[in-house]
């Protein structure tokens, strides 16, 4: 390149060049070095370098000097300017020693890079960083704001430092803490102000616009609609709207909203006794402190949510646990009730079966002697009694033996109340055709029946009692019979139900809940003689078998159907 451009070449270069002497005179200043630092060049040129140079970095740069004359360039190293207006820059350096033609150390050349903003904005990130990890070391948003208020005091001069909270829903702003440079007030003691955008206080402007701002506070105190309360370091707190109040003792305030993903959820504000106290780069650094507060409140909120759950959980559990205990002591007392009732129960049922045998064995024998002596009269004397006499022994002899069938229906009755049904797989089928034979022999109760027995029909129960089931049902069927017909009597299973039809006198339907009550009767002894126990026995049976039994008719002289089921285990067995 031609020499003649190497001093066009420096005059537009963008960053500072500075040339030097040995002796550290300036002989170099280009336009860079003007605009960045403020000195022209005729200002400069021939002054000693350490007058631009901060005090404290200058030995600094006497030690860069000294490695210069040795001939070693030194790259990109921090240090200082000061500016003509007074301001200190920072600034990275690259300093190279100069030669002339013959290799001879001529002078020195500094290319310097204004990295003030960078530097800035470094701290700002340093001050972020170190906010975020406060303020993370703490759950309670008391010590929240007490690490917050630290922070602020670090990087931006105050006199007093309020948090409030934004609630949407209610349209309140509720401060939660405030210190007022000397002393830490009680919120709880501050009025909770209501969110009015149209009434131009200063939370509401920071919350509606959700932007940060900077006030005037003697200037908006006076504004008219607005309210503005003081508390004094020493506690007190003065309306400073009132006619007589004097001017506020803060000049200024800023104020910055406390935002998460767009969402305001308080305002934090700093205030100083200084005027115009507050400029654009407090507010930059003020605004970037507050950024980590939202997290943490939010992370406080949660561990406050969570807290809270844990101790109505932990209520819960402590409920649930006496709710047991309790639930425990009562179904210790309730069994032991039980027990106590069951025994009573038992001795109560041993009683009554006692007295049942003991009725029954104390009442045949008279019974007996009734029916034998009655015989005996009529057969030894009965041509010398009257005829009203002989009907008289008779009517004494059937009644007689009716009241022993009447003994021996109840003490089977009372037998059955008590015995356990044996569970048993047998063949009910053939228990069927062995008591239809035995009923259908002449002088029994279904002499001359037909019987139609389903073929191989297994059942699961106690065949002893089953047995008689089906001699109680079939013998109802014979009984039931129409007048001069042949009775037809049917056994059928449709899974686990069991039929037993006739085509017998039948019965109307609105009486049929008498039909299986002890002692219950539908019709006349001189029609069809009975106890009216054979059926009552049946539903026991049926019951202790854990079944159910009914009655179905259409009517008087179309017979009857008797179900029962057998849900232990019966089956079809083909």
């Amino acid at each position: 390149m031609d020499a003649e451009l190497w001093p066009a070449l420096v005059e537009s270069a963008g960053d500072v060049i500075v040339g030097k002497t040995l002796d550290g005179i300036v002989n170099v200043w280009n336009r860079a070095a003007e605009r960045v630092l403020g000195y022209s060049a005729a200002e400069a040129m021939g002054r000693p370098f350490e007058l631009f140079v901060a005090p404290e970095r200058r030995d600094r740069e006497r030690s860069v000097r000294e490695r210069l004359i040795r001939g070693e360039p030194v790259d990109r190293y921090d240090s200082e300017r000061i500016a003509k207006d007074g301001r200190t820059l920072s600034v990275s350096v690259t300093a190279s020693p100069v030669f002339d033609r013959h290799g001879h150390l001529a002078g020195f050349c500094e290319i310097v890079r204004d990295v003030t903003a960078i530097r800035r904005r470094d701290a700002e990130l340093h001050q972020v960083y170190e906010a975020a990890r406060r303020l993370s070391a703490t759950l309670d948003r008391h010590e929240l704001c007490s690490a917050f208020q630290d922070l602020v005091m670090e990087a931006i001069p105050c006199n007093g430092i309020v948090v409030s909270t934004f609630d949407p829903d209610a349209a309140e702003i509720r401060c939660v803490y405030l210190w007022t440079g000397s002393i830490e007030i009680d919120p709880t003691t501050l009025p909770v102000l209501a969110y009015q955008p149209g009434a131009g206080g200063m939370q509401t402007e920071v919350i509606r616009t959700g932007e940060p701002r900077i006030f005037d506070v003697g200037e908006r105190v006076a504004r008219p609609g607005t309210t503005y309360i003081e508390v004094e370091p020493d506690g007190g707190q003065r309306d400073l709207k009132a006619e007589s109040a004097p001017p506020p003792t803060p000049r200024t305030a800023m104020m910055a909203p406390i935002k998460l993903d767009g969402k305001v959820l308080g305002v934090v504000q700093v205030m100083s006794h200084e005027q115009d106290a507050y400029g654009p780069p407090e507010l930059e650094r003020f605004s970037a402190l507050i950024s980590p507060l939202a997290i943490a409140f939010q992370n406080a909120d949660l561990y406050d949510a969570a807290q809270r759950e844990i101790a109505e959980r932990r209520a819960a559990e402590e409920a649930l646990r006496a709710s047991e205990e309790r639930y425990r002591m009562l179904n210790e007392q309730l069994e032991g009730r039980v027990r106590q009732r069951t025994d009573a129960l038992q001795k109560a049922v041993d009683e009554l079966t006692g007295f049942s045998y003991s009725i029954s064995h104390d009442m045949r024998a008279p019974i007996r002697a009734i029916i034998s002596s009655s015989h005996i009269l009529l057969e030894d004397f009965g041509n010398e009694l009257e005829n009203d006499a002989r009907e008289q022994l008779r009517r004494q002899a059937t009644a007689a033996q009716k009241l022993g069938a009447l003994v021996d229906d109840l003490l089977d009755y009372a037998r059955l109340g008590h015995r356990e049904p044996a569970k048993e797989t047998f063949d009910l089928s053939a228990l069927a055709r062995a008591v239809a034979d035995r009923l259908s022999q002449p002088d029994w109760s279904c002499a001359g029946a037909e019987f139609s027995i389903e073929p191989d029909m297994v059942a699961v129960g106690d065949a002893t009692l089953l047995e008689i089931l089906l001699t109680i049902l079939f013998e109802n069927s014979g009984k039931y019979r129409r007048s001069g017909s042949t009775p037809h009597i049917a056994l059928r299973q449709k899974g686990a139900e069991f039929t037993v039809s006739d085509d017998g006198i039948g019965f109307d339907m609105r009486y049929v809940a008498k039909l299986f009550r002890p002692f219950e009767r539908l019709h006349r002894d001189e029609e069809y003689p009975g106890t009216g126990i054979g059926l009552a026995n049946a539903k026991r049976i049926v019951e202790r078998h854990g079944g159910k039994i009914w009655a179905e008719s259409d009517g008087p002289g179309k017979g009857a159907c008797f179900t029962f089921t057998l849900p232990s285990g019966a089956q079809n067995g083909r």
